[in-house]
Parts: C-alpha cells; sequence; structure tokens
C-alpha cells in the first residue's frame, strides 16, 4: 500500500532543532527510513520524499520532529480511499498529522485514527451542515429581503419573456438577408437531422434576422454601432441559453453567408 497512489505532493513540516541538542538527527532518520522503505514507489512516480519545511521550534512542541504533513490530492481520488491513505502516510512519518483538502474540505487525520470513523463523523458534519444551510435558506425566503428578491427574480423573468415574445414578431415579419438563399435552405434541411446542429443554425437565423431589422430602425447617430446592437439582439435571439461554441459556430455561419 503506498499514499503515493492519492497524493500528487507531500510537504513535511517539521521543527528546525539545529540549535539543540541532537540537531535535526531524529527528523533526518524519519525521513530517510521513509525514502529508503519506498524507492521504488518514489521513483515510479517520480517524486521526491518530498518537499521538507522548516519551523521555529516553541515551548509546546512534543517528541515528534514532524508538525504536520500537508498533502495534495491527486485527480479523482475517492474520499475513502484518501483517508485510507493518509492514515497509512502518518504511521509511516512518526504519527505526525496529515492534513488534506477534500473538495474544499480540510480534513485531519492521524496514524490512530480509524478510517471508518473519521468518514462517519465527516458524513455527520456534513448532515449537519445541510441541516442547518436548509433552516437558513428556509429563514431567509421568509424574511423581507427574500421575498424582495424572489419578486425581483420573478419580474425579470415576465420582462424577458415579454422581449422574447416581441422578439419573435420582428423574427416571423424579417426574411433574412444573404448572398446565397439556396445553399442556405440547403444548410437548415440537412442541420435539421442533428438537434445540436440544427439549435445553432436556428440561432443564427434568428439574430441574423433581430440584426438587420435593427440596424434599419436604429439611428447610428444616437450611438447606436453594429457591435452594440449585435450584442443587444444575441442575447434576444438566445431563447434557448446557448453555450459560448454555439455562439462562435452561429457567427461562424453569418459571416460566410
Amino acid at each position: 500500500m503506498s499514499a503515493l497512489n492519492n497524493f500528487s505532493e507531500i510537504e513535511i513540516v517539521a521543527i528546525d532543532n539545529q540549535n539543540r541538542a541532537g540537531g535535526n538527527g531524529r527528523l533526518n532518520g524519519i525521513l530517510g527510513h521513509f525514502n529508503k522503505k519506498h524507492k521504488t514507489e518514489l521513483q515510479r512516480y517520480g517524486r521526491d520524499v518530498v518537499k521538507k519545511t522548516l519551523i521555529p521550534p516553541s515551548s509546546s512542541d512534543g517528541k515528534n520532529p514532524i508538525k504536520m504533513i500537508k498533502a495534495n490530492v491527486g485527480m479523482g481520488c475517492r474520499i475513502s480511499s484518501t483517508i485510507d491513505n493518509a492514515i497509512w502516510l502518518s504511521r509511516e512519518l512518526a504519527f505526525a498529522p496529515v492534513q488534506f483538502d477534500f473538495n474544499g474540505e480540510t480534513i485531519t487525520v492521524k496514524g490512530k485514527d480509524r478510517p471508518q470513523e473519521i468518514v462517519q463523523q465527516r458524513n455527520e458534519a456534513q448532515a449537519k451542515a445541510r441541516k442547518l444551510y436548509q433552516a437558513e435558506r428556509e429563514a431567509y425566503d421568509k424574511s423581507l429581503e427574500g421575498i424582495w428578491d424572489r419578486e425581483r427574480e420573478e419580474a425579470k423573468r415576465l420582462a424577458r419573456k415579454e422581449l422574447l415574445a416581441k422578439a419573435q414578431i420582428v423574427i416571423d415579419r424579417t426574411t433574412l438577408e444573404i448572398t446565397d438563399n439556396k445553399a442556405w435552405a440547403t444548410r437548415v434541411q440537412s442541420d435539421k437531422e442533428s438537434m445540436y446542429k440544427g439549435g445553432i443554425t436556428r440561432f443564427a437565423e434568428r439574430w441574423g434576422k433581430l440584426m438587420q431589422a435593427s440596424l434599419r430602425t436604429l439611428d447610428r447617430k444616437d450611438g447606436h454601432t453594429f457591435e452594440s446592437i449585435a450584442k443587444a439582439t444575441e442575447r434576444l435571439a438566445d431563447d434557448r441559453v446557448n453555450s459560448g461554441h454555439v455562439y462562435n459556430c452561429a457567427v461562424a455561419q453569418l459571416a460566410s453567408s
């Protein structure tokens, strides 16, 4: 078993005892033993025994020269195996505490801990946090601030719904002016076979019609530029919340038409 399967980097935070009797001999012995024992794994993963950080001694220091082991969790690791390996790592390095972050949560374990108990404590803490969040959310929803926020969001939704309805009238009344109508009609017919491609072409056509209508009716003297019109009409053409890739494809379609 090797913690190197779970951790991409390990940092040893140790007490610098060089000015004390015995110096850093015990620390060097612990790390030297770890290096020698796990030489194969270290070579396989291309890692040194890790980064070592020395901190000044204090009166509260115990016998263990290692204050803390900080570990970075690798991609795709499960919490259960990460806890197992963190406990293993603590045992291999003089039972020093091992600290790591997992999905934004900082977890600290020691070599004497039991994995099942750590997992259970974590689950209980998460359940408590969810319950607290739910209670806070319910209280917020009942507060004046919560009620006002919902009313504002509803007003925004209704306003956008009204704008989209008006935009649809313009789209229905506008004929897209392009260089090759036959080629565009062929593209529209072909893209109907794919929901994704059809969505891009539909968005491009809606956007093109709205830009045409706006360019005809808006006065450039009032500060309306092609860029500002394109940006404003893009929001109205996008009635399905398209991705940036769809936007880029639509730009390419209109530019080539």
